[in-house]
């Protein structure tokens, strides 16, 4: 059976899209429950516009039409260097990332079918980068250097073969995209340090990945998250062993993962 390697296309963000995306990430009730990232602080220093006009006590649909206000004319002004830059992206990520896939599949014995779809990258006005592993979707700044071009587009993927691969074993039942702080939301975090940074890939893609910083400092059981992580990877006589070996390791220390690491 001939292997199917999906294609990766590359799009400029719909801005209705992008509005709504900066305005939930603002929202104080999920900055509340989700500390995993900076949230608030890399948007404000993203777009300083925002900064002096948005506060806590403001009701989301304000919040909303002040981000539409300043991404509209953002996108009005930009709007022709974000098409310019689809086609400079689309050559890198042709170039570059779409070679290293089969390699990844490999990584996870996964054989990619054509029911799971393409891959699509969106570019627009993103301070960190959101995704949709049900539809392979992801988006990014269009301004984003090279280097965090590919290491963007490795992360991003790798989370949507995991998903699928985690299917595979298990199943799926939820209509909805794994979210923080769902064990399979952390598992997706914190297995791309050891499965993206593999000999094979990094000839391909040689830019070292790293999870969240959070998961190399704190300590449970005393021993930080990744250093067990990187152990059941070492230790593990198949990427099945190592998964599972690791999931259970989330839901056993989930109570003490959220404090510690967000």
């Amino acid at each position: 059976m001939t292997e199917v390697i999906p294609e990766i296309y590359v799009k400029v963000s719909d801005l209705e899209f992008n509005v709504n995306f900066v305005t939930n990430s603002l929202n104080p009730d999920f900055l509340k429950q989700n500390s995993s990232l900076p949230f608030q602080d890399r948007i404000f220093r993203a777009f300083p516009e925002l900064s002096g006009r948005i506060r806590s006590d403001m009701m989301n649909e304000e919040v909303r039409n002040i981000v539409r206000d300043v991404f509209e004319l953002k996108y009005k002004n930009e709007q022709v260097a974000m098409l310019e830059k689809t086609a400079e992206i689309q050559d890198k990520l042709n170039r570059v990332i779409v070679p290293a896939l089969p390699v990844l599949f490999q990584e996870f014995n996964l054989s990619w079918k054509k029911e799971y779809g393409d891959i699509t990258c969106y570019l627009g006005l993103y301070s960190f980068f959101p995704r949709k592993v049900f539809t392979k979707e992801y988006w990014i700044h269009y301004l984003t250097k090279e280097e965090y071009i590919y290491k963007a587009a490795m992360h991003e993927i790798n989370h949507f073969v995991l998903f699928e691969k985690w299917k595979s074993m298990h199943g799926y039942a939820k209509v909805r995209e794994p979210e923080h702080p769902e064990p399979l939301w952390f598992l997706e975090e914190m297995i791309v340090d050891p499965t993206l940074n593999t000999k094979a890939l990094q000839e391909i893609v040689p830019y070292p990945q790293k999870a969240y910083e959070q998961f190399y400092t704190a300590s449970i059981q005393g021993r930080t998250p990744q250093e067990c992580i990187q152990s059941y990877y070492m230790e593990s006589g198949s990427i099945e062993e190592f998964l599972e070996h690791t999931y259970r390791y989330i839901e056993d220390n989930l109570k003490e993962l959220i404090e510690k690491c967000g």
